[in-house]
């Protein structure tokens, strides 16, 4: 996306995934509680834009007009904006309660923490017995890791004849949109879901599929979560949630636990019942972050409580891994 000389804009896509960055890039450096408080003039969106592209926005509301149009291809909010002391200042549109809006937000903290999953089940995975059989659950953060998987596979050697394929279990729409379509992943992905009613908020197929789920013979399970509090973790959907509980209770195989770290709140949105906790997991997955401030945030708050039942397992420059104290896998 870089300037060739010739190219003097992005396209509003790129434009839009890359203020998406720039937005998850200042929610680490900040510490705030949640990506959806910060707000960046658009002067330094601009100065931006032509570090990381060499491309000179010289008109705040050009910007905006782009992003508008771009809000209207997709019949969806993705940005607010104000007069603020420095001019027209970008944030983040309050209600993003869509798979495709939420697949927007935290963008680098999902991609490290996808990498450090893949790394995970490749790692711990049992010698010699080729690819793992993994469920992929809900959720925008682990449709990244089905990014990461495609990615290596697409980018590795081609297995010989007969090799056994990785063997994927999910009722994702998103990780079948990406581990399910012809190509080079021909082969090298087996794909599974089960029946029911699609739902296009969550992006999800939902339905009974209880009996369907623990008759799987799984090595790995990953889900994330929308919320956090006092170690017990809920979902908006209490379709979702049923299906989040069948999979954590029900299914063999060692589970992962995937956060960002937005996830903890002060109170749970009304009506929600909880569909797990997060001692019920083997492993917790979490991006590393560098901040600049000292104040820790609600999350680092309220995980921080949480951490004495973990261990540290690994640890790199992106992605932190916990591994639960207990022994013995949870079947």
């Amino acid at each position: 996306m870089a300037d060739s000389g010739t190219r003097r804009r992005l396209k509003r896509k790129d434009l839009v995934a890359a203020i998406f960055i720039l937005f998850s890039e200042e929610y680490d450096r900040r510490g705030v509680d949640s990506i959806l408080d910060i707000e960046i003039p658009l002067c330094e969106v601009r100065h931006y834009l032509l570090a990381r592209f060499g491309i000179d926005y010289t008109s705040d509301s050009w910007i905006w007009t782009q992003l508008s149009k771009y809000e209207e291809e997709v019949a969806v909010p993705l940005f607010r904006r104000h007069e603020g002391p420095a001019g027209l200042a970008l944030g983040i549109a309050r209600d993003m309660s869509t798979y495709f809006q939420k697949q927007h937000l935290y963008v680098t903290q999902k991609i490290k923490v996808a990498n450090g999953v893949l790394e995970l089940m490749r790692n711990e995975s049992e010698a010699g017995k080729g690819p793992p059989s993994i469920l992929l659950g809900a959720g925008s953060t682990v449709t990244r890791i089905a990014e990461a998987l495609a990615d290596s596979l697409g980018q590795g050697p081609v297995p010989p004849p007969g090799a056994s394929p990785w063997r994927v279990a999910t009722h994702n729409l998103g990780v079948i949109q990406i581990l399910g379509r012809a190509g080079p992943l021909s082969g090298m992905v087996e794909l599974t879901v089960p029946g029911g009613r699609v739902d296009p908020v969550t992006n999800l197929i939902l339905g009974n599929n209880g009996d369907y789920y623990s008759s799987l013979a799984l090595d790995w399970i990953v889900e994330g979560t929308s919320f956090l509090r006092d170690g017990s973790l809920y979902v908006e959907s209490a379709s979702e949630s049923l299906v989040k509980s069948a999979i954590l209770h029900g299914c063999s195989g060692r589970k992962i636990l995937v956060l960002t770290g937005h996830e903890a709140v002060a109170e749970v949105p009304q009506g929600l019942a909880p569909f797990g906790r997060i001692d019920e997991y083997d492993f917790v997955v979490l991006p590393r972050v560098s901040r600049e401030l000292a104040l820790p945030s609600r999350f680092d708050l309220a995980f921080g409580a949480l951490r004495k039942g973990y261990e540290p397992f690994i640890l790199t420059w992106n992605y932190e891994i916990l591994r639960t104290k207990a022994e013995g896998p949870k079947a």
